[in-house]
């Protein structure tokens, strides 16, 4: 599932397309992070966790097509992401 940001959230929306300006994280550098990955079209997948030492919301852009975003369990939560346990 996809997320469309509208007045400051994230809404589902399977026909959206996300870009790495509308995944934000809060910025904690303090805490255990997660990696997702974020196609153009199809849902977020967890691919790691245990992360560290970087800030909740490090984008790594691959290409146009993909990106990875490292996120912390309270933003992941906030934004539906599905969980790696």
């Amino acid at each position: 599932m996809l997320f469309l940001r509208q007045q400051g959230r994230f809404l589902p929306n399977r026909a959206a397309s996300m870009t790495t300006k509308e995944v934000q994280g809060c910025g904690k550098q303090d805490t255990p992070l997660t990696l997702y990955h974020i196609p153009v079209q199809g849902d977020p997948m967890p691919l790691g966790d245990g992360y560290i030492r970087l800030r909740c919301g490090h984008v790594a852009q691959h290409d146009a097509t993909v990106y990875g975003v490292l996120l912390c369990e309270e933003c992941a939560t906030r934004l539906d992401f599905p969980s790696m346990k």
